[in-house]
């Protein structure tokens, strides 16, 4: 499993509500556990996953790739629900 996190920016079709005190959303980091065997793999499933589906979102930059097993979310239980 892999731990993936990218950047994204906002296209002109992001429909999202601007938020009261920051306003319209510019760009967001994205978080993805992967489970594929390489982490080539991983990153352009990642990258697909945030991107392609309703296209309001263009990648940037990929933050990091690691790979993790579930001891790496002992203190999270959030995430190991998400491991699982």
């Amino acid at each position: 499993m892999w731990l993936v996190s990218l950047v994204v920016t906002a296209t002109k079709n992001c429909t999202i509500d601007p938020h009261p005190d920051w306003g319209p959303a510019k760009g967001a980091y994205v978080n993805a556990l992967i489970s594929f065997p390489e982490p080539h793999g991983a990153k352009r499933l990642a990258k697909m996953y945030a991107t392609e589906g309703d296209k309001r979102w263009r990648f940037r930059y990929f933050r990091f790739c690691r790979k993790v097993t579930l001891a790496n979310f002992k203190e999270d239980p959030e995430y190991r629900e998400y491991f699982a």
